[in-house]
């Protein structure tokens, strides 16, 4: 065989499983590594299904789910759980962080029922959707939900 016949062929195995590789596992700029399967969006709705999750619960947790921009990130969530559990943004109120993930566990219960998580994510979705910056999305969800001290 050609030896460059043999050259474009590795290329091109090499480049194939990049691409592979690159679709079924992307990194975030918040760092949180996510497994994307075309089951996720199978197993929220099962998710959402057994815990009975009213219409707004549901809007919260699929705004989560595709965090456009990583914007849950980068919003604290203020009903305590910060403290309380391993949460370091709204979004984790919603879906677990990368490692419990890597375990098969995707989703937090906490968002079902809590009615300040889910304000705090879908007061965010509606920011988003007047394409607010992220900074000024932050500092409106700090100024509304934010303890007064």
């Amino acid at each position: 065989m050609d030896k460059r016949i043999l050259k474009y062929i590795i290329l091109t195995i090499l480049v194939i499983i990049t691409v592979t590789f690159g679709i079924v596992k992307y990194e975030n700029k918040a760092g949180i590594s996510q497994i994307k399967t075309p089951d996720i969006q199978k197993l929220l709705g099962e998710f959402l299904s057994k815990n009975q999750a009213p219409e707004q619960v549901r809007e919260a947790y699929q705004f989560a789910l595709d965090n456009p921009d990583n914007i849950l990130d980068q919003i604290p969530c203020y009903c305590g759980c910060l403290q309380s559990n391993t949460h370091k943004n709204n979004r984790e109120c919603f879906i677990k962080n990368e490692e419990r993930q890597k375990k098969g566990d995707h989703f937090d219960k906490m968002g079902l029922n809590c009615g300040t998580c889910v304000n705090i994510a879908l007061t965010t979705k509606n920011l988003k959707e007047q394409v607010k910056l992220s900074e000024e999305i932050k500092e409106i969800i700090d100024n509304q939900f934010k303890p007064k001290l």
